[in-house]
């Protein structure tokens, strides 16, 4: 994907959210629900991630704590949970601990 594709490095009123490992800050801590939108959530490759210069055009840089030894979540499985908790939000509950 071309960074000129993202709508926000255009100065739209979508925001990116880039989902990448190392992430600025949790997925808890973007505001959920419809008041947020639109939105577009951007993901790269399940072996390569996504381009640095992409992640860098996006609006938002963020990462999905998880518990365990992996170093990542699999992509299909880090959208399923990304679009949960931007569609569902606080009512679906985070993590206690916000891990």
């Amino acid at each position: 994907m071309r960074k000129s594709a993202l709508p926000g490095a255009a100065g739209s009123a979508l925001e990116s959210i880039a989902l990448v490992l190392d992430g600025e800050e949790p997925l808890w801590d973007v505001a959920p629900g419809p008041v947020a939108w639109p939105r577009a959530v951007v993901l790269g490759s399940e072996s390569h991630g996504l381009d640095a210069d992409v992640a860098a055009a996006c609006s938002r840089r963020v990462y999905v704590p998880h518990r365990g030894r992996a170093e990542s979540l699999n992509v299909a499985v880090a959208a399923g949970v990304a679009a949960f908790w931007l569609l569902a939000g606080p009512a679906a509950g985070p993590p206690a601990d916000r891990a």
